[in-house]
């Protein structure tokens, strides 16, 4: 199990990192015998490859497939889609909607009224990371 234990921290330390801080108690991840929920989620990152996984983790995604097996079965209309929170219309944040980020958790913003600082909506509104050109790539 120690063998396990240490070539998983070795060979995946970014992975690793996550569950190590989110410990309350800062406990290193133990995959090979996991006993936490976050060791887990960890151990089925790295060794349970279920193809159903991603789409049903994928908020977009799920809808479809909900929509394929479920006809009848009646889900939230997508109002918008992309990156970037400032190229949604004002037409769409009249109020009344939730701003949620498909690959992100906690990140919800619940829209009573349309937002009175659109700037500051914007910069609340940016949950990834712009995406930078890796080096050599024309």
């Amino acid at each position: 199990m120690l063998v396990v234990r240490l070539a998983v921290l070795m060979r995946k330390p970014r992975l690793c990192r996550w569950p190590w801080e989110a410990s309350y108690r800062r406990a290193i991840p133990d995959p090979a015998d996991p006993k936490t929920m976050n060791d887990k989620f960890l151990w089925r990152k790295l060794f349970d490859h279920d193809p159903r996984f991603p789409v049903l983790a994928d908020k977009i995604a799920v809808k479809a497939r909900i929509a394929e097996a479920k006809p009848n079965l009646r889900v939230p209309e997508l109002y918008w889609r992309g990156r970037d929170a400032a190229t949604i219309r004002e037409d769409t944040l009249a109020g009344g909607c939730a701003v949620r980020a498909n690959r992100a958790s906690g990140k919800n913003i619940l829209l009573e009224y349309p937002p009175g600082d659109r700037e500051v909506f914007v910069e609340k509104g940016q949950w990834l990371p712009r995406l930078q050109p890796r080096e050599g790539a024309t």
